[in-house]
């Protein structure tokens, strides 16, 4: 392991993050936990024979890039291909700076494996290797099932790895900071065979990428790992590590020939059959020149060069000879099937001309613009005369470049609006066009966007030329509890304006017992993650109808936080909009800081503490409640409301179990003074003497606090409310 120097801000360090270079290991680990049968392989290997373990020629592995983040759109069709193409130039050798191998250049490998992004999906479609998933599951080397690999859990399903190299990309939610991890060839389970990889270490992205990660070449290590390569050092910080043992320690039921494996005792020794130095631990840094540890002495020292260490990036430069005759030989046997996929060629069924509507940007989706990540409203059901400007990410499906098409909308039945646009979209790619704007009346209604003109020509697959939105406020009440794997909840919306990985996500935690708290899930922002300040990040609620004259909106939240100290004090506020996301104001009041008493405090914890907080018990969640009257705020017909929280660089926020009701037997005292006076009460409506069940009495005076000639009895199932900061005083 090793850590991302810090820079200091207040009391707290900057990107104090633990780093683990690569996670297989501990996935090795939790399959032994799940079959400890794994761990008693034999240790047994094919006999050794004077073939050429060798590829005869080029063998193209198709790639299937499956992206799973908040805004997936930031990891770009570019960023993808340029991490394939950094996997041929590392594989082939042919990568320039391998100048740097020193005396170790006469090992140096060339391969002969190579890859593709897939032409063709399992079900035979055409696809440009990328598929993508809106949402904030994670990796986690140490479960089995890992979520980001599995549909149900919030990732994405494997495709079939006997055809395709599955690579995950997204965030790690170990807590270990894994860059990535793999699995060896000859292991189950089958449908998360593949490699997960950190989207922080993928590629060469400036927007996202680790500035010592950011050479693609966490990829290249991983796959090495798929193809059955050990670290350098055997995992063993001693001078007896072996990194050419038999496949069998790992679990595989992969059996390899003695050319390729050492048996047991034989590594380090005058038999060891692989080409790599002794080495006694990992390289965490970038060295130069020659180094040395206890095990690599001069003349040549350690290869800290080798993609199977842990170098920075921008040190690594090669694969030895055995390590590539290794790799392909597991190519020709374990992984046999790569080599007849059809994975790289498209579908003879694929059409010329194709062109469709893929999925909306605004409103309720995101899209990426350089380093700039949006995220839209996933709401149309606005107050009449809204207007929005719509966003449609159209697909090419066919087999030529799209140059140019037509899209547009279709608004209820009135005339068709579109325009013709300019593109560049190769086979299976995407695009974003902005649309003519709409203005969006209250009620349902029925929006259908399409394309047509591909290329000037006619479009050969007309059954897919349309996308339909219907568009219609929620009604109350609206209860989440964040149940569901699939994060934001659908209608729900997440605003991430700072792009980073850290936005509102799902938690799943436990206590240190494993008992869960706020089971199963509750929303939550990461702020101890954040490595600076003033960073915003929004949870909207779909839009939803309130009816007028409802008395009263009640809205409830249990909520979590603990002061981190001074000076980071994070706050949340309540927000509401009326106009369908493009305006917020504060609701009611509700804004509250880490540090702030009485009506202000946030924290549900007392006293502060420098951790990564979470709840551990009930007692450590707090219900909040805000009750207001529509006419107060415009009476509007269609509301939003939405969680605000601005990190200070302090500590977490959750909220769960919210609940937005409408009440038309309340009783709202406004005024000051006299209990029986109309005009102290909204609406001029005074309470009965009795209030009956399922009523309710709330106490919201403008000013003061006295009320005199109080009368009235309250039923079993009746509420009298006081609302924060106000005071009921009984003569």
């Amino acid at each position: 392991m090793l850590m991302v120097a810090p820079d200091v801000f207040g009391q707290k360090t900057v990107l104090t993050k633990t780093i683990k270079r690569c996670g297989t290991t501990d996935r090795v680990e939790a399959m032994f936990r799940l079959n400890p049968a794994l761990k008693n392989m034999p240790n047994v290997r094919l006999p050794a024979t004077n073939n050429n373990y060798r590829l005869e020629s080029i063998s193209t592995i198709p790639v299937v890039v499956h992206i799973i983040l908040p805004n997936p759109w930031l990891v770009t069709d570019a960023d993808v291909q340029g991490q394939i193409d950094r996997l041929n130039l590392d594989f082939s050798g042919l990568n320039p700076d391998s100048t740097n191998g020193g005396s170790f250049i006469g090992l140096r490998g060339h391969s002969q494996i190579q890859f593709c992004l897939a032409r063709r999906t399992p079900a035979g479609e055409l696809t440009n290797g990328i598929e993508r998933r809106s949402g904030t599951t994670g990796s986690n080397a140490n479960l089995i099932p890992d979520p980001i690999k599995h549909s149900s859990m919030g990732g994405l399903d494997v495709w079939d790895p006997a055809s395709y190299l599955n690579l995950w990309v997204g965030t790690d939610d170990s807590g270990l900071g894994v860059l990535g991890y793999a699995q060896f060839p000859g292991l189950t389970p089958v449908d998360e065979d593949g490699v997960f990889l950190y989207y922080q270490s993928f590629g060469s992205s400036s927007c996202y990428t680790y500035s010592v990660y950011n050479k693609g070449r966490t990829a290249t290590h991983e796959v090495g790992h798929y193809f059955g390569l050990f670290h350098i050092w055997g995992d063993e910080n001693a001078c007896n590590g072996d990194d050419f043992a038999s496949l069998s320690i790992a679990g595989s039921s992969v059996i390899l020939p003695a050319n390729l494996a050492n048996g047991p005792g034989q590594g380090n020794t005058a038999s060891d059959i692989g080409d790599t130095p002794n080495q006694a631990a990992a390289t965490t840094s970038c060295p130069s020149g020659v180094a040395t540890d206890a095990c690599s002495g001069m003349p040549n020292g350690k290869m800290y060069q080798n993609y199977m260490d842990y170098t920075q990036d921008a040190c690594y430069s090669m694969f030895t000879k055995k390590q590539v005759e290794r790799m392909e030989w597991i190519v020709n046997n374990a992984r046999s099937s790569l080599k007849n996929s059809l994975g790289c060629q498209p579908p003879v069924s694929a059409v010329s001309l194709d062109a469709a509507p893929f999925d909306l940007v605004n409103p309720g989706g995101c899209e990426a613009t350089g380093c700039t990540a949006t995220s839209y409203a996933s709401i149309t059901a606005c107050n009449p005369g809204t207007t929005i400007q719509p966003k449609l990410r159209i697909k090419n499906n066919g087999l030529t470049v799209l140059t140019a098409v037509t899209a547009g909308y279709r608004y209820d039945n009135a005339a068709p609006v579109s325009n013709s646009f300019v593109v560049n979209i190769p086979a299976g790619g995407t695009t974003v066009v902005t649309l003519p704007s709409l203005t969006i009346a209250a009620g349902n209604h029925t929006i259908k966007f399409f394309t047509s003109n591909p290329n000037s020509g006619a479009d050969q697959t007309p059954g897919n030329d349309t996308l339909t939105l219907n568009t219609g406020a929620a009604s109350l009440p609206i209860t989440e509890q964040f149940t569901a794997s699939t994060f934001p909840p659908t209608g729900w919306t997440i605003n991430n304006p700072n792009a980073g990985s850290i936005t509102w996500g799902r938690w799943t935690g436990t206590a240190p017992d494993g008992t869960p708290y706020s089971s199963p899930a509750s929303a939550w922002v990461d702020i101890f993650s954040y490595s600076n300040t003033g960073q915003k990040d929004y949870l909207w609620t779909p839009a939803f109808a309130i009816s007028n004259p409802a008395d009263s909106v009640i809205l409830t939240f249990e909520m979590a936080h603990r002061f981190y100290g001074n000076p980071n004090i994070d706050t949340l506020e309540l927000l509401y909009s009326t106009n369908c996301g493009t305006t917020w104001q504060r609701l009611g009041g509700y804004y509250k800081w880490s540090n702030g008493s009485g009506a202000n405090a946030l924290a549900t914890v007392t006293g502060s503490c420098h951790c990564d907080f979470a709840p551990v018990s009930a007692a450590e969640w707090r219900q909040e409640r805000i009750a207001f009257l529509p006419s107060s705020i415009g009476s509007p017909g269609i509301l939003m409301i939405g969680w605000k929280t601005t990190t200070d660089f302090g500590d977490n926020i959750f909220v769960d179990d919210i609940n937005i009701t409408a009440l038309t037997s309340v009783y709202t005292f406004i005024g000051t003074g006299n209990w029986s006076l109309a005009t102290n009460w909204a609406n001029n409506k005074i309470p009965p003497s009795v209030l009956p069940a399922g009523h309710e009495i709330i106490i919201n005076p403008s000013s003061g606090s006295s009320i005199k000639d109080i009368s009235v009895t309250l039923s079993p199932g009746s509420k009298l409310t006081v609302m924060p900061g106000k005071t009921l005083i009984i003569p």
